[in-house]
């Protein structure tokens, strides 16, 4: 999964043990539409099965 963070506080990930929650560590971007040419760096990660966001 790709992804960017627009001001908003980091993911956190749940693994296929539901006891396993992890905060993504990303840089953190203005939000949207504060800066008009603001540019974001975009995270890939994996997210293990059956994981959430």
């Amino acid at each position: 999964m790709t992804m960017a963070n627009a001001g908003h506080p980091p993911p956190y990930v749940r693994g296929a043990d539901s006891n396993d929650v992890r905060e993504l560590q990303m840089v953190t971007g203005y939000p949207l539409g504060v800066i008009e040419d603001a540019q974001y760096e975009a995270h890939t990660i994996h997210l293990p099965r059956p994981g959430l966001l």
